[in-house]
């Protein structure tokens, strides 16, 4: 979707660049197919995350991957009971 066709302002799209488009296009998918990601997969979120940017470049974070359904089920009632959590094959806290 283009920023013209969101909020409908023809004038709204005059400044867009390849990048803002990737932005304007971007859409939050909460259904996940039954497929297991993979360890290559996961290595290559891991990565994706390392390399963002971060508040004067400390890139101090850490990870957990989470595959036990149980676990999932648990956490996803912690996270105000979204259940998309509890339904996705892998859940990165």
């Amino acid at each position: 979707m283009s920023i013209t066709a969101r909020y409908g302002d023809p004038e709204a799209g005059a400044l867009v660049n390849d990048v803002l488009a990737v932005q304007f296009a971007h859409r939050s998918v909460r259904r996940f197919g039954p497929r297991e990601v993979t360890g290559a997969e996961l290595t290559t979120l891991v990565a994706a995350a390392q390399s963002a940017p971060a508040s004067s470049n400390l890139q101090a974070w850490s990870v957990v991957a989470v595959r036990d359904p149980e676990r999932k089920r648990r956490l996803a009632k912690l996270a105000g009971n979204q259940e998309f959590v509890a339904r996705a094959p892998l859940f990165l806290v």
